[in-house]
């Protein structure tokens, strides 16, 4: 039902947003909570009360709300629990057609089952409505459902669906034609458009927004995406931190925060905000993890290591955590213990061509190139996903390494495709100098023929500029 489907994203939305007005609780934003489900593979729409539960771990949650949304003649009712993993309370309420009042009505009842739940009275100040306007949020609903699930992509490029995001664009604007004042439909507008790189319209969205709107969480996400790309990352530092020095729970600044430190390659100031993070988290996993990763960058990789380990001890089935302890294992030499580690992830069902690639890769490091070949041939098979095109092109250039001295031919086919792929390494293997050489002269003397034409890749969207490696160049100037 994606009617339904779009009002359960709202009452989430509006509920943490209640919640957080309070001072008295962090919030975890829904680009968290969906980020977190991609990574470890979890269905949001299908999850019953265990998995739900084990979401909430996954994230560090103290709190927990879920439920369903059942359709009837009056609209929609909600039937959901709210818990703090050991203690639990059940909320109902019917929901109008009017969309308006039934997100109120649901965050509200939502919000004050949490609040009951720790035994709070209620709000001082009531959150002010969003919205009275139902023509507003049915247009918002539908943009917001799409501008939410964009990636960010600070660290790598994310695959950018330009088609898709201008819909939304000429949704949030109807949105806000029904009511001008709906600051959630204008943070959202601006950050639209600032992800599509039109500058004046987003500062035009995100502009007016003043006192109280200032405190929608799209607003700081969008400024975010706007003072990086087109000013400096000084000033995305900053606006970053004045962010977190208004509301101390917006997590999600925090964790941008950190991977921009750590993308600038600033890894001792990133490292000090995990460890800040972990103090308002500790239970996230996520930032654990993200907190060795930095220490790794330093070279401390048995801090990293401890760490890592202690996240995964929060949630062993995660299969992020997994990666992670893998990949600090790598990183401090230690690649008999990423193996096993690695072996698992790669037997589950819908194992990413990732992981397949980094046990590849293992193996060869350790002389094995005879068990690394299949792996690679199996990542480039599992990477079929546009934005995959990095997995595919790396574990043809591996392959090329691997059959480079029992089989010339096949490392050349290998090296081709990988070529061919769009895949560039920043220094090439010396090992296939002459091999390269001589792919490059057999492309340049074909005659009666066209070239190779050039590959066709996916339209990505990054923070920072991104160099012909298909990197992200924190270095360069902003655009």
């Amino acid at each position: 039902d994606p009617e339904g489907k779009e009002l359960a994203l709202l009452i989430q939305a509006r509920a943490t947003s209640v919640l957080a007005s309070s001072d008295k609780y962090s919030e975890i934003h829904l680009k968290q909570i969906l980020a977190m489900a991609a990574r470890e593979g979890l269905d949001l729409e299908g999850l019953d009360p265990k998995q739900s539960e084990r979401a909430a771990k996954l994230l560090g949650a103290e709190r927990l709300a879920w439920g369903e949304l059942e359709r009837n003649e009056k609209g929609f009712k909600l039937k959901a629990v709210v818990t703090d993993l050991r203690k639990l309370s059940r909320v109902e309420v019917q929901l109008g057609k009017e969309l308006a009042q039934a997100v109120e009505a649901a965050a509200t009842t939502l919000a004050h089952g949490v609040l009951r739940l720790d035994g709070v009275a209620g709000f001082k100040t009531p959150p002010p409505v969003s919205t009275k306007s139902d023509a507003a949020m049915v247009a918002f609903s539908h943009c917001y459902a799409t501008v939410v699930r964009q990636p960010m992509g600070i660290e790598n490029p994310a695959v950018l669906d330009a088609p898709e995001l201008q819909t939304a664009v000429s949704q949030c604007k109807e949105a806000l034609a029904a009511d001008p004042k709906f600051a959630p439909a204008s943070a959202a507008l601006g950050l639209a458009q600032a992800i599509l790189g039109n500058d004046a319209e987003a500062l035009a969205a995100l502009g007016p927004l003043k006192g109280a709107d200032l405190e929608q969480p799209l607003y700081w996400i969008g400024r975010f995406w706007e003072v990086t790309r087109y000013q400096s990352n000084d000033a995305a530092e900053a606006l970053l931190k004045e962010a977190i020095a208004k509301r101390p729970g917006f997590l999600l600044a925090r964790s941008y925060l950190g991977e921009l430190l750590d993308t600038l390659g600033k890894h001792p100031e990133a490292t000090a905000v995990w460890r800040e993070f972990a103090a308002v988290a500790p239970a996230d996993p996520y930032v654990l993890g993200r907190l060795g990763k930095s220490l790794a960058r330093q070279g401390k990789h048995e801090e990293a290591l401890e760490l890592t380990n202690k996240a995964l001890g929060l949630e062993p089935r995660s299969r992020e955590m997994r990666l992670q302890l893998a990949s600090r294992s790598i990183d401090a030499n230690k690649l008999d213990d990423a193996l096993p580690v690695l072996t698992s992830l790669a037997e589950e069902p819908g194992s990413r061509g990732e992981v397949l690639l980094r046990l590849g890769w293992t193996y060869f490091l350790k002389g094995s190139p005879e068990l690394a070949a299949p792996l690679f041939e199996k990542a480039i098979a599992k990477a079929k996903a546009p934005g995959e095109w990095r997995t595919r092109g790396r574990a043809h250039y591996d392959l090329a390494l691997v059959h480079l001295k029992k089989s010339p031919a096949r490392a050349e086919a290998a090296l081709k495709a990988s070529l061919q792929s769009g895949f560039k390494v920043k220094q090439l293997d010396p090992a296939l100098t002459q091999l390269a050489q001589k792919l490059e002269r057999a492309e340049m003397t074909r005659k009666g023929a066209p070239k190779t034409p050039p590959a066709v890749l996916p339209r990505e969207v990054s923070l920072f500029p991104v160099d012909k490696f298909g990197e992200v160049d924190a270095t360069a100037d902003a655009i």
